[in-house]
C-alpha cells in the first residue's frame, strides 16, 4: 500500500511544474510557438507556479510590443517591472536546456490548461460546500447558482482539424447524402425539408408563432418523426405538463382526435388505440422532461441525455419563459436571452446535438399585420442574439388568403422559412390539424407506425 500524503502535500492543488517551464523554454527558443499557446487558450492565470505565470505574461508583453522575445528583453523588461526577484528562483538558462523539445508545445500547453481547471473545480466544489451549509436560499435557487459556477468552467478546447480531415468528413456527410438521400436530419415533410435541406447538427432552429397557432405541435411532430426514424431525441417542455406532450405525441401518431376523448365520444376501439399509442411511444428514442429550469439547468440535463442516451436532437419548449439565472442581473430583458441563445450555441458545440427552440412572436406582429400578414425577423420576441445565432428562423401562422376562421379544426397555415444558412428561404403550405395534434404537408404523407418483433401484448386496462 501506497503512503499517506502529508498534510502539507494535501493542501497542493494539481499543477505540473515540469509543463509549465517546458512552455517557457519552447517560447524562448521558438518565440513564434507563443502563438500556439495563445491559440489553445493559454492565460497567465492558468499558471500555477508564480515564477512561470509571471514569466510567460513578460513573453506576451514582449511579443505584443513587437519586441524580440529572448532572455535579455524578458530579463530586462522584469527588471523595469520591479519583478525580478519573484522570478529570482528559476534560472531560465536552465529552463531552456531542460525543456525536451519545443514541437511538443501544444501538448505542454494542454496539460497546464486541464490541470488549471481541475484546481477550478476544487475551488468551486469548496465554495458549493459553503454554500450549502450557510447559505439561506431554497435549494433549487442554490443548485441553479453552483451549476451556474460550474458551467462556467467550460471545456478544454480540443485540438482544430485540419483541412483534409475536414474535407474528409464532409465527403463522408455527402456520401451519405447519397445513399440515403439525407444530409444531416431530415424534416418530416418532403416540402419543408426541400429547402430547409436539413436540421444542421449542433445548430439552432427557431420556431416561432402566436399562441395557439401550432409552432410546439410543429416542434413535436418533428421530434416523433425523428424518433421513428432513428433518432433519439429529447423533448423539454416548460409550458406544457408531460401528460399534455404525451397525449399530444400519441393523437399524432394514432391519427386520433382528441377533442372526442375530452368530450367522452371515444369509442372502446379509440381508447385501444390510444394505449396501444403510448406503448409504441414508450419504445421509441423519445424522452421527455418537465419542469421550471435556468437555461444553465436546460444544458444540464441536455448534456446528461447526450452522454446516457445520444441525443441528437432537443426541443425547447419555449425560449420566453426559461426561469433567469439567480445571482445575475441584466441590463435588460434582450442582455438576459442573449445569456441563454449564448448558452445554447456553445452547448450544440460541444454535444452536437440540434436544438430546435420553441419561440413567441411579439405584439408588434398583430400591429403590423394589416399593413403585412407575413412574421418578419425582427417580429421575435425578446429577439436580440437569439435571432442572430439560429441557423435557420421559421415562422407558423394562419394563411392570410384562406377565409377559414381559427377555430375550425383544420386551419389552412403557411411555413415561412424566413432564414436558412443552409439553403433557400420560402413558404410552405401546411395545415394545421389541431384535434389530431399534427400539421400536414401538401405531400400529405403520414407517420408510419413502427412495429417490434418482441413487443408483448399487453390489455387495456380498462
Amino acid at each position: 500500500m501506497g503512503s499517506k500524503p502529508s498534510p502539507a502535500h494535501r493542501h497542493v492543488l494539481p499543477h505540473s511544474e515540469e509543463a509549465e517551464k517546458a512552455i517557457i523554454g519552447s517560447i524562448l527558443l521558438k518565440p513564434k510557438y507563443q502563438r500556439k499557446c495563445v491559440k489553445a487558450g493559454l492565460k497567465p492565470e492558468m499558471f500555477y507556479l508564480p515564477a512561470f505565470r509571471i514569466a510567460y505574461e513578460g513573453l506576451l508583453e514582449l511579443a505584443n510590443n513587437g519586441h524580440p522575445v529572448d532572455i535579455v528583453s524578458l530579463t530586462d523588461l522584469l527588471k523595469k517591472q520591479g519583478k525580478a526577484s519573484q522570478i529570482a528562483n528559476i534560472d531560465l538558462h536552465n529552463v531552456i536546456d531542460e525543456t525536451p523539445t519545443s514541437e511538443n508545445v501544444e501538448f505542454y500547453t494542454d496539460i497546464v490548461i486541464r490541470k488549471d481547471k481541475r484546481r477550478q473545480v476544487i475551488t468551486l466544489a469548496k465554495e458549493a460546500e459553503t454554500k450549502a451549509r450557510t447559505s439561506d436560499e431554497n435549494e433549487e435557487s442554490l443548485l441553479s447558482k453552483i451549476k451556474y459556477d460550474f458551467h462556467k468552467i467550460g471545456f478544454v478546447k480540443k485540438a482544430s482539424q485540419t483541412i483534409p480531415e475536414i474535407a474528409k468528413n464532409l465527403i463522408g456527410k455527402y456520401n451519405e447524402a447519397r445513399q440515403t438521400g439525407k444530409y444531416g436530419i431530415s424534416s418530416r415533410w418532403f416540402d419543408v425539408n426541400k429547402r430547409l435541406i436539413c436540421y444542421v447538427p449542433e445548430k439552432i432552429s427557431i420556431v416561432a408563432g402566436k399562441p395557439g397557432m401550432g409552432k410546439t405541435t410543429f416542434g413535436l411532430n418533428e421530434l416523433l418523426h425523428k424518433s421513428i426514424i432513428g433518432e433519439s431525441v429529447l423533448i423539454l417542455s416548460i409550458e406544457m405538463s408531460k401528460e399534455e406532450v404525451v397525449e399530444r405525441l400519441i393523437c399524432d401518431l394514432m391519427s386520433l382526435d382528441s377533442k372526442r376523448f375530452k368530450q367522452g365520444d371515444a369509442t372502446q376501439t379509440e381508447i385501444k388505440q390510444f394505449y396501444q399509442g403510448s406503448e409504441i411511444i414508450h419504445r421509441l428514442p423519445i424522452y421527455i422532461e418537465h419542469g421550471n429550469w435556468t437555461i444553465e439547468e436546460i444544458c444540464a440535463i441536455t448534456r446528461d441525455y447526450v452522454e446516457d442516451h445520444g441525443i441528437t436532437l432537443a426541443m425547447l419548449d419555449y425560449i420566453q419563459i426559461v426561469s433567469g439565472t439567480p445571482g445575475i442581473k441584466f441590463q435588460n430583458r434582450n442582455a438576459e436571452i442573449t445569456h441563454m441563445s449564448q448558452s445554447l450555441v456553445h452547448l450544440g458545440i460541444e454535444t452536437k446535438v440540434h436544438m430546435q427552440v420553441i419561440s413567441q412572436l411579439s405584439r408588434i406582429w398583430s400591429a403590423d399585420r394589416k399593413k403585412k400578414p407575413e412574421p418578419e425577423l425582427h417580429h421575435l420576441r425578446d429577439s436580440g442574439t437569439l435571432e442572430q445565432d439560429a441557423f435557420q428562423v421559421l415562422f407558423i401562422y394562419p394563411d392570410p388568403d384562406a377565409e377559414t376562421e381559427y377555430f375550425v379544426n383544420s386551419l389552412p397555415c403557411v411555413c415561412k422559412i424566413a432564414k436558412n444558412r443552409h439553403g433557400p428561404t420560402g413558404k410552405v403550405d401546411i395545415t394545421f390539424e389541431k384535434d389530431k395534434s399534427r400539421f400536414v404537408g401538401s405531400d400529405n404523407r403520414a407517420l408510419t407506425i413502427p412495429t417490434f418483433e418482441d413487443e408483448e401484448k399487453e390489455e387495456v386496462p380498462f
